[in-house]
């Protein structure tokens, strides 16, 4: 019993220690690091103003994909599949940073695209598009939208598949591309990859499920794809329980009273920047991308074009610092994998603000425009055309 005790009073004496350091330091962070924190406390502010004046019985919030993240939600609604799409034909409302709020009518699958898309699937030069929020064109105008600007250059001779939502990252993509590549049978796959793709675990059960035959996510009516009741079902009663969480927290804001209680109870603040010390020195690309970048190069083999892509964060609205060292990791593998890439870190400049929104951390109206010129001259490039 005296060992336990004393034990005990040198765990309470160490952690009380490590909670003050914890405590000060993360003080320090927020005082230090200004000009990023008023970013972010701007961008939620604008955001959540937004959010109000949105009418819930005209527009939907997204049932993104990376809910499924969640443990709670994959044991309340999901059975056989976890859903990597969200709800087909709801009108849904995506965003504002500063264009005004962005909505739009999902395909039959729940993606941002024109649906009769999936009624020609037998005709015309085809493009299917992966990527998380970026590619998904968050938070821009249809005009703006990488499709559409892509299709104007194609002279609409291109029938484009954007498969990308926000939250995407390389473990919900590996099941899209394991999926829907056999579908559309795309000429171009291009993916857009961004900074947090680094921080999808390769325990993910989205990476197992994409090494399965889900012969029973789709159904077929007339030879057209279209997702079966199932997978319909999970989506819809995952949409109920969305809406209703959003009922309870009306703001985007994770700067609560208890979230903060939490940080500093778990020295999350200390534990962090122990691990970004240890991996901005002995970084590696994580398991979890190569098996991606592999998988899509397995998938695409022989059946189409694969263009590799990677938009750099904001370094005003964003904090990404291992940023520059994931790009340098992915570009080394692709040039070892001999796999086609465009560096979009020569288009857009991170420190530029005139690339991103004026209120918010994704590209500009200018910014999008400067990538999807840059995509059409590759995808041209790579076809042989330029």
């Amino acid at each position: 019993m005296k060992k336990i005790f004393f034990y005990t009073i040198i765990f309470i004496f160490i952690y009380t220690i490590a909670f003050f350091l914890n405590f000060f330091s993360f003080r320090h962070y927020l005082n230090s690091d200004n000009d990023n924190n008023e970013a972010r406390k701007r961008y939620i502010a604008y955001r959540t103003e937004s959010l109000k004046k949105i009418s819930l019985e005209k527009y939907k919030p997204i049932t993104f994909p990376k809910y499924f993240h969640q443990k709670e939600i994959r044991k309340k609604f999901v059975t056989n599949f976890i859903p990597f799409n969200s709800v087909p034909y709801r009108n849904v409302f995506l965003c504002d940073e500063g264009y005004g709020m962005i909505k739009y009518k999902s395909d039959r699958f729940g993606f941002r695209n024109n649906d009769k898309n999936w009624d020609n699937l037998l005709q015309g030069f085809k493009i299917m598009i992966v990527g998380d929020s970026f590619a998904q064109g968050q938070c821009v105008h249809d005009k703006y939208y990488i499709n559409n600007i892509l299709s104007t250059k194609f002279s609409k001779k291109v029938n484009i598949y954007n498969l990308a939502s926000a939250g995407n990252g390389t473990a919900i993509n590996s099941s899209i591309i394991s999926n829907f590549t056999e579908i559309i049978k795309p000429d171009i796959m291009l993916i857009i990859l961004f900074s947090n793709d680094q921080n999808d675990k390769i325990s993910n059960p989205f990476f197992a499920q994409s090494k399965k035959t889900l012969n029973n996510y789709f159904m077929y009516q007339d030879e057209k794809p279209f997702l079966s009741e199932e997978v319909l079902n999970t989506l819809l009663e995952t949409e109920k329980y969305i809406i209703k969480m959003n009922e309870k927290n009306k703001s985007f804001s994770n700067f609560s009273f208890f979230e903060k209680l939490k940080k500093y109870i778990l020295l999350k603040h200390t534990i962090n920047n122990l691990t970004g010390l240890y991996n901005s020195m002995f970084f590696k690309l994580p398991k979890s991308t190569k098996y991606f970048i592999d998988l899509a190069s397995q998938t695409c083999s022989g059946k189409c074009k694969l263009i590799f892509t990677y938009i750099p964060p904001s370094e005003y609205w964003s904090k990404e610092p291992l940023a520059n060292k994931y790009e340098e990791k992915i570009k080394e593998y692709l040039e070892n994998s001999e796999l086609n890439y465009l560096d979009l870190s020569k288009i857009i400049n991170a420190s530029d603000v005139s690339n991103y929104a004026p209120m918010g951390p994704h590209l500009s109206n200018s910014g999008y425009q400067k990538i999807s010129t840059a995509i059409y001259e590759k995808i041209n490039q790579v076809n042989g055309i330029n």
